[in-house]
Protein backbone atom coordinates (compact mmCIF):
# COMPACT_ATOMS: atom_id res chain seq x y z
CA UNK A 1 0.00 0.00 0.00
CA UNK A 2 1.22 3.14 -1.21
CA UNK A 3 2.21 6.08 1.79
CA UNK A 4 0.32 9.37 1.55
CA UNK A 5 2.64 11.81 1.26
CA UNK A 6 2.15 14.00 4.13
CA UNK A 7 3.71 17.51 2.54
CA UNK A 8 1.97 20.00 1.31
CA UNK A 9 4.20 22.60 -1.31
CA UNK A 10 0.80 24.48 -1.80
CA UNK A 11 0.82 28.22 -0.89
CA UNK A 12 -2.54 28.69 1.33
CA UNK A 13 -2.85 24.90 2.46
CA UNK A 14 -2.31 24.09 5.99
CA UNK A 15 0.48 22.15 6.68
CA UNK A 16 0.74 18.86 8.10
CA UNK A 17 2.30 20.05 11.45
CA UNK A 18 1.48 23.55 12.07
CA UNK A 19 4.72 24.78 13.77
CA UNK A 20 6.11 27.58 14.67
CA UNK A 21 3.66 29.78 15.49
CA UNK A 22 2.38 29.31 18.75
CA UNK A 23 3.15 32.94 20.01
CA UNK A 24 0.70 34.61 16.86
CA UNK A 25 -2.15 31.70 17.73
CA UNK A 26 -1.76 32.76 21.62
CA UNK A 27 -2.01 36.51 21.25
CA UNK A 28 -5.13 35.48 18.40
CA UNK A 29 -6.41 33.67 21.28
CA UNK A 30 -6.49 36.16 23.80
CA UNK A 31 -7.68 39.36 21.11
CA UNK A 32 -10.85 36.68 20.91
CA UNK A 33 -11.22 36.10 24.59
CA UNK A 34 -11.29 39.77 25.53
CA UNK A 35 -13.51 40.33 22.37
CA UNK A 36 -16.29 38.30 23.92
CA UNK A 37 -16.07 39.28 27.46
CA UNK A 38 -17.02 42.69 26.06
CA UNK A 39 -13.74 44.65 25.64
CA UNK A 40 -11.90 46.21 23.36
CA UNK A 41 -12.01 44.53 19.70
CA UNK A 42 -8.66 44.58 18.12
CA UNK A 43 -8.54 44.36 14.41
CA UNK A 44 -4.96 41.97 13.35
CA UNK A 45 -2.54 42.48 10.19
CA UNK A 46 -0.69 39.42 9.32
CA UNK A 47 2.41 40.64 6.95
CA UNK A 48 5.01 38.71 5.95
CA UNK A 49 7.41 37.41 2.74
CA UNK A 50 5.88 35.24 0.12
CA UNK A 51 5.07 31.47 1.06
CA UNK A 52 5.69 32.37 4.93
CA UNK A 53 2.35 31.27 6.11
CA UNK A 54 0.61 33.82 5.79
CA UNK A 55 -2.79 32.15 4.30
CA UNK A 56 -2.15 28.79 6.23
CA UNK A 57 -2.51 31.16 9.54
CA UNK A 58 -5.39 32.63 8.38
CA UNK A 59 -7.00 29.23 8.68
CA UNK A 60 -6.00 27.80 11.67
CA UNK A 61 -7.20 31.22 12.93
CA UNK A 62 -10.41 30.71 11.31
CA UNK A 63 -10.63 27.24 13.23
CA UNK A 64 -9.50 28.86 16.34
CA UNK A 65 -12.52 31.32 16.25
CA UNK A 66 -15.11 28.37 15.03
CA UNK A 67 -13.49 26.62 18.56
CA UNK A 68 -14.79 29.63 20.51
CA UNK A 69 -18.17 29.79 19.00
CA UNK A 70 -17.66 33.07 17.00
CA UNK A 71 -18.75 33.38 13.20
CA UNK A 72 -16.19 33.71 10.76
CA UNK A 73 -15.71 34.33 6.86
CA UNK A 74 -12.44 34.23 5.19
CA UNK A 75 -12.37 36.33 1.45
CA UNK A 76 -9.45 36.05 -0.84
CA UNK A 77 -9.30 39.64 -2.22
CA UNK A 78 -9.58 39.95 -6.24
CA UNK A 79 -8.11 43.10 -8.12
CA UNK A 80 -9.63 46.18 -6.87
CA UNK A 81 -10.49 49.22 -8.75
CA UNK A 82 -12.53 51.34 -6.26
CA UNK A 83 -14.41 51.51 -2.67
CA UNK A 84 -17.45 50.77 -4.69
CA UNK A 85 -16.54 47.75 -6.21
CA UNK A 86 -14.89 46.73 -3.08
CA UNK A 87 -17.98 47.20 -0.94
CA UNK A 88 -20.10 44.93 -3.20
CA UNK A 89 -17.17 42.31 -2.99
CA UNK A 90 -17.34 42.26 0.34
CA UNK A 91 -21.04 42.77 0.95
CA UNK A 92 -21.74 39.76 -1.65
CA UNK A 93 -19.48 37.15 0.62
CA UNK A 94 -20.78 38.48 4.06
CA UNK A 95 -24.28 38.73 3.19
CA UNK A 96 -26.55 35.62 2.14
CA UNK A 97 -29.02 36.57 -0.70
CA UNK A 98 -31.82 36.18 2.19
CA UNK A 99 -29.42 38.37 3.73
CA UNK A 100 -29.62 41.37 1.30
CA UNK A 101 -30.52 44.97 2.60
CA UNK A 102 -34.15 45.53 2.14
CA UNK A 103 -36.98 47.77 3.37
CA UNK A 104 -39.63 45.33 4.60
CA UNK A 105 -42.74 45.74 6.31
CA UNK A 106 -43.13 49.75 4.55
CA UNK A 107 -46.55 50.36 5.35
CA UNK A 108 -48.02 51.85 2.32
CA UNK A 109 -50.25 54.87 3.28
CA UNK A 110 -50.77 53.98 6.75
CA UNK A 111 -52.81 50.63 5.32
CA UNK A 112 -50.22 47.85 6.78
CA UNK A 113 -49.36 46.53 3.61
CA UNK A 114 -45.66 45.58 3.16
CA UNK A 115 -43.37 45.73 0.05
CA UNK A 116 -39.97 44.67 -0.61
CA UNK A 117 -37.32 46.98 -2.32
CA UNK A 118 -33.61 46.88 -3.14
CA UNK A 119 -32.23 50.13 -0.96
CA UNK A 120 -30.73 52.40 -3.00
CA UNK A 121 -27.67 53.49 -1.49
CA UNK A 122 -24.71 55.05 -3.88
CA UNK A 123 -21.74 55.79 -1.15
CA UNK A 124 -20.11 52.23 -0.56
CA UNK A 125 -19.72 52.85 2.95
CA UNK A 126 -23.12 53.44 4.05
CA UNK A 127 -23.61 50.56 1.64
CA UNK A 128 -21.11 48.40 4.07
CA UNK A 129 -22.33 49.66 7.63
CA UNK A 130 -26.26 48.84 6.18
CA UNK A 131 -25.09 45.78 5.35
CA UNK A 132 -22.61 44.64 7.80
CA UNK A 133 -24.80 46.05 10.91
CA UNK A 134 -28.40 44.06 10.01
CA UNK A 135 -26.38 40.65 9.22
CA UNK A 136 -24.63 41.51 13.43
CA UNK A 137 -28.32 42.16 14.39
CA UNK A 138 -29.51 38.83 12.52
CA UNK A 139 -27.07 36.73 14.51
CA UNK A 140 -25.65 38.70 17.92
CA UNK A 141 -28.23 36.25 19.68
CA UNK A 142 -26.19 33.05 18.42
CA UNK A 143 -22.44 34.70 19.16
CA UNK A 144 -20.31 37.30 20.48
CA UNK A 145 -18.14 38.18 18.06
CA UNK A 146 -18.04 38.25 14.07
CA UNK A 147 -14.10 37.81 12.29
CA UNK A 148 -14.14 38.80 8.88
CA UNK A 149 -10.86 37.33 7.21
CA UNK A 150 -9.38 39.35 4.34
CA UNK A 151 -6.58 37.53 2.76
CA UNK A 152 -4.20 39.48 0.17
CA UNK A 153 -5.23 42.86 1.21
CA UNK A 154 -2.27 44.42 -0.78
CA UNK A 155 -4.77 44.50 -3.81
CA UNK A 156 -6.76 47.54 -1.71
CA UNK A 157 -3.73 49.38 -2.08
CA UNK A 158 -4.48 51.13 -5.40
CA UNK A 159 -7.75 50.76 -5.03
CA UNK A 160 -9.37 54.64 -5.14
CA UNK A 161 -10.43 54.42 -1.36
CA UNK A 162 -10.94 50.99 -0.48
CA UNK A 163 -8.93 50.59 2.53
CA UNK A 164 -10.11 53.99 4.01
CA UNK A 165 -13.55 52.65 3.12
CA UNK A 166 -12.79 49.73 5.22
CA UNK A 167 -11.41 51.14 8.17
CA UNK A 168 -14.15 53.73 8.45
CA UNK A 169 -16.68 51.27 8.00
CA UNK A 170 -15.46 48.99 10.79
CA UNK A 171 -15.07 52.21 13.53
CA UNK A 172 -18.96 53.40 12.63
CA UNK A 173 -20.09 49.70 12.93
CA UNK A 174 -18.37 50.03 16.52
CA UNK A 175 -18.61 52.96 17.59
CA UNK A 176 -22.39 53.59 16.29
CA UNK A 177 -24.01 50.40 16.33
CA UNK A 178 -22.43 48.18 18.39
CA UNK A 179 -21.55 45.49 16.56
CA UNK A 180 -18.93 42.86 17.41
CA UNK A 181 -16.82 42.59 14.06
CA UNK A 182 -12.98 42.05 13.90
CA UNK A 183 -11.10 42.35 10.78
CA UNK A 184 -8.15 40.24 9.81
CA UNK A 185 -5.92 40.98 7.09
CA UNK A 186 -2.87 39.58 5.47
CA UNK A 187 0.00 41.42 3.44
CA UNK A 188 3.17 41.79 2.36
CA UNK A 189 6.28 42.04 4.60
CA UNK A 190 6.20 46.00 3.37
CA UNK A 191 2.61 46.43 3.50
CA UNK A 192 2.86 49.71 5.94
CA UNK A 193 5.40 51.11 4.69
CA UNK A 194 3.30 51.44 1.44
CA UNK A 195 0.63 52.58 3.40
CA UNK A 196 2.60 55.73 2.99
CA UNK A 197 2.96 55.44 -0.17
CA UNK A 198 -0.37 56.17 -0.71
CA UNK A 199 -1.25 58.50 2.44
CA UNK A 200 -2.46 56.36 4.62
CA UNK A 201 0.28 56.19 7.64
CA UNK A 202 -1.56 56.95 10.29
CA UNK A 203 -4.78 56.38 10.43
CA UNK A 204 -4.14 52.32 8.57
CA UNK A 205 -0.81 51.89 11.30
CA UNK A 206 -3.06 52.90 14.18
CA UNK A 207 -6.16 50.90 12.67
CA UNK A 208 -4.27 47.57 12.69
CA UNK A 209 -2.19 45.36 15.28
CA UNK A 210 0.44 44.00 13.10
CA UNK A 211 1.29 40.27 13.28
CA UNK A 212 4.85 39.70 11.80
CA UNK A 213 5.54 36.24 10.36
CA UNK A 214 9.45 34.90 10.48
CA UNK A 215 11.00 32.05 9.60
CA UNK A 216 11.06 29.53 11.73
CA UNK A 217 13.79 28.44 13.88
CA UNK A 218 15.76 25.40 13.17
CA UNK A 219 13.77 23.60 16.62
CA UNK A 220 10.46 24.35 14.67
CA UNK A 221 11.88 23.55 11.64
CA UNK A 222 12.88 20.32 12.92
CA UNK A 223 9.50 19.33 13.92
CA UNK A 224 7.94 20.38 10.64
CA UNK A 225 10.25 18.07 9.00
CA UNK A 226 9.79 14.88 11.38
CA UNK A 227 6.37 15.62 12.88
CA UNK A 228 4.69 14.60 10.09
CA UNK A 229 6.82 11.09 9.26
CA UNK A 230 5.65 10.41 12.68
CA UNK A 231 2.16 8.87 10.98
CA UNK A 232 3.96 7.25 8.41
CA UNK A 233 6.62 4.06 7.51
CA UNK A 234 8.73 6.34 6.46
CA UNK A 235 11.88 7.79 7.57
CA UNK A 236 14.82 10.67 6.76
CA UNK A 237 18.14 10.40 7.78
CA UNK A 238 19.54 12.91 10.21
CA UNK A 239 22.10 14.12 7.18
CA UNK A 240 18.98 14.76 4.98
CA UNK A 241 16.97 16.07 8.04
CA UNK A 242 20.22 18.67 8.38
CA UNK A 243 20.40 19.23 4.47
CA UNK A 244 16.67 20.77 4.78
CA UNK A 245 17.05 22.80 7.79
CA UNK A 246 19.98 24.56 6.15
CA UNK A 247 18.46 25.03 2.71
CA UNK A 248 15.69 25.93 3.59
CA UNK A 249 16.19 28.69 6.74
CA UNK A 250 12.87 27.91 7.79
CA UNK A 251 11.32 28.80 4.92
CA UNK A 252 8.15 27.10 5.67
CA UNK A 253 7.08 26.79 1.93
CA UNK A 254 10.58 25.59 1.12
CA UNK A 255 10.49 22.96 3.86
CA UNK A 256 7.26 21.39 2.53
CA UNK A 257 8.37 21.48 -1.55
CA UNK A 258 11.74 19.92 -0.11
CA UNK A 259 10.25 17.54 2.59
CA UNK A 260 7.47 16.44 0.00
CA UNK A 261 9.77 15.81 -2.74
CA UNK A 262 11.98 13.69 -0.38
CA UNK A 263 8.91 11.87 0.73
CA UNK A 264 7.93 11.14 -3.40
CA UNK A 265 11.59 9.75 -4.27
CA UNK A 266 11.46 7.51 -0.90
CA UNK A 267 8.61 5.82 -1.76
CA UNK A 268 9.16 5.55 -5.09
CA UNK A 269 12.09 3.76 -4.79
CA UNK A 270 10.53 1.36 -2.55
CA UNK A 271 12.69 2.49 0.67
CA UNK A 272 11.52 2.97 4.12
CA UNK A 273 14.62 5.65 4.72
CA UNK A 274 15.91 8.75 2.63
CA UNK A 275 19.42 9.04 2.54
CA UNK A 276 22.10 11.71 0.81
CA UNK A 277 21.42 10.26 -2.58
CA UNK A 278 17.57 10.36 -2.25
CA UNK A 279 18.60 13.85 -1.17
CA UNK A 280 20.16 15.06 -4.29
CA UNK A 281 17.30 13.91 -6.93
CA UNK A 282 14.89 15.56 -4.89
CA UNK A 283 16.68 18.98 -4.94
CA UNK A 284 17.07 18.72 -8.53
CA UNK A 285 12.91 17.87 -8.46
CA UNK A 286 12.32 20.99 -5.51
CA UNK A 287 14.59 23.19 -7.29
CA UNK A 288 13.01 22.91 -10.93
CA UNK A 289 9.51 23.34 -9.70
CA UNK A 290 10.35 26.38 -7.73
CA UNK A 291 12.17 27.87 -10.47
CA UNK A 292 8.63 27.82 -12.51
CA UNK A 293 6.33 28.79 -10.13
CA UNK A 294 9.01 31.54 -8.38
CA UNK A 295 12.58 32.29 -9.32
CA UNK A 296 12.05 33.17 -12.80
CA UNK A 297 9.83 34.98 -12.23
CA UNK A 298 11.68 37.14 -9.86
CA UNK A 299 15.43 36.47 -11.46
CA UNK A 300 16.58 39.83 -13.24
CA UNK A 301 16.28 40.54 -16.47
CA UNK A 302 19.93 42.95 -16.15
CA UNK A 303 23.21 41.41 -17.38
CA UNK A 304 25.18 43.53 -14.78
CA UNK A 305 23.02 42.32 -11.75
CA UNK A 306 22.44 38.21 -12.96
CA UNK A 307 26.72 39.12 -12.96
CA UNK A 308 26.54 39.73 -9.35
CA UNK A 309 24.43 38.00 -8.63
CA UNK A 310 26.35 34.77 -10.04
CA UNK A 311 29.02 36.44 -8.09
CA UNK A 312 27.98 35.87 -4.83
CA UNK A 313 26.14 32.64 -5.41
CA UNK A 314 29.65 31.02 -5.88
CA UNK A 315 31.31 32.70 -2.69
CA UNK A 316 31.00 30.52 0.29
CA UNK A 317 31.35 33.86 2.23
CA UNK A 318 29.48 37.49 1.79
CA UNK A 319 31.83 39.81 -0.13
CA UNK A 320 32.15 43.48 -0.05
CA UNK A 321 31.14 45.85 -2.57
CA UNK A 322 35.30 46.20 -3.87
CA UNK A 323 35.13 42.40 -3.29
CA UNK A 324 32.29 42.10 -6.29
CA UNK A 325 33.69 44.70 -8.14
CA UNK A 326 37.19 42.93 -8.46
CA UNK A 327 34.88 39.53 -9.65
CA UNK A 328 33.01 42.02 -12.20
CA UNK A 329 36.68 42.85 -13.65
CA UNK A 330 37.03 39.62 -14.34
CA UNK A 331 34.19 39.24 -16.46
CA UNK A 332 34.63 42.73 -18.37
CA UNK A 333 32.53 44.93 -16.12
CA UNK A 334 33.78 47.90 -15.26
CA UNK A 335 34.34 48.72 -11.45
CA UNK A 336 32.35 52.21 -12.22
CA UNK A 337 29.18 50.00 -13.31
CA UNK A 338 28.93 47.64 -10.18
CA UNK A 339 27.11 50.18 -7.55
CA UNK A 340 23.52 50.74 -9.30
CA UNK A 341 22.75 47.55 -10.61
CA UNK A 342 23.63 46.44 -6.71
CA UNK A 343 21.18 48.92 -5.12
CA UNK A 344 18.93 47.63 -7.56
CA UNK A 345 19.30 44.21 -6.19
CA UNK A 346 18.82 45.19 -3.03
CA UNK A 347 15.51 47.10 -3.41
CA UNK A 348 14.11 44.09 -5.34
CA UNK A 349 15.17 42.51 -1.99
CA UNK A 350 16.99 39.77 -4.20
CA UNK A 351 20.55 40.88 -2.02
CA UNK A 352 20.70 41.86 1.58
CA UNK A 353 23.74 43.41 3.44
CA UNK A 354 24.77 42.41 6.33
CA UNK A 355 25.23 44.08 9.38
CA UNK A 356 28.33 44.29 11.24
CA UNK A 357 28.54 45.75 14.68
CA UNK A 358 25.48 47.52 13.99
CA UNK A 359 27.04 48.70 10.77
CA UNK A 360 26.10 47.74 7.45
CA UNK A 361 28.77 45.48 5.22
CA UNK A 362 28.97 42.95 2.87
CA UNK A 363 26.46 41.42 0.33
CA UNK A 364 24.83 37.89 0.01
CA UNK A 365 21.92 36.58 -2.12
CA UNK A 366 19.18 36.67 0.00
CA UNK A 367 18.07 33.21 0.90
CA UNK A 368 20.52 29.54 0.27
CA UNK A 369 17.20 28.54 -1.52
CA UNK A 370 17.75 31.09 -4.34
CA UNK A 371 21.28 30.89 -4.11
CA UNK A 372 21.38 27.95 -5.30
CA UNK A 373 18.97 28.57 -7.77
CA UNK A 374 21.45 31.28 -9.37
CA UNK A 375 24.28 29.13 -9.21
CA UNK A 376 22.81 25.97 -11.06
CA UNK A 377 20.65 27.75 -13.77
CA UNK A 378 22.51 27.25 -16.29
CA UNK A 379 22.19 23.50 -15.84
CA UNK A 380 18.44 24.03 -14.67
CA UNK A 381 17.71 23.97 -18.50
CA UNK A 382 19.05 20.29 -18.87
CA UNK A 383 17.52 19.01 -16.27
Amino acid sequence: MRNINPYIPQTGSIPPYFSGRNNELKLFETRIQTAKEGGNIGHLAIIGGWGIGKTSLLKELKTIAAENKCESKLVVCPEIKDSNEFSEFIIGKVISPTERIKIKSVNIMGSGGEIDREVPHKHPQVRLVDSLSEKWNNIKEETKLYALMVDDIDKLLSAENALTTLRSTFIELSMEYECRYMLIVTGAEDLFDRFAEYGMTEPLTRFFEPIILRRLNKEETRAAILKPLEKTSIEFENEVVDKIVNISEGHPYYIQLLCHRVYERTVDKAIDKADMGVYEDSFEDAINDISVTRFNKIYPKSEIEKTILEILSVSDEPLSHAEIAAEGLKRNIKSSSIGKPLRRLLDKKLVKQMEIGGKKGKYKIFDNFFNEYVRLKDQLQTF
